[in-house]
């Protein structure tokens, strides 16, 4: 009963999750340090993504509607 009309599917909700994962690996690689500043959903599935390729939650905290979430990926140099 709901008019959908404009909203994002699951389907493109994940796909720009993993684009808006590979553009933050590329700047975190590039500049060392990268921050995002999104929707407590987007940034939750970012954060599982990175997980999924080895990085690592260092720090995750919040309060009523803001949180932030550090996460890290040791490499060898």
């Amino acid at each position: 009963g709901y008019n959908h009309c404009g909203i994002e599917s699951r389907k493109e909700s994940k796909l720009r999750t993993k684009q808006a994962t590979e553009n933050l690996i590329k700047v975190a690689e590039k500049e060392e340090t990268a921050v995002l500043v999104a929707h407590g959903m987007l940034n939750g599935g970012i954060a599982k993504e990175l997980m999924k390729q080895g990085w690592q939650i260092k720090q995750k905290k919040g309060h009523v509607n803001l949180g932030a979430t550090i996460l890290v990926k040791i490499v060898d140099l």
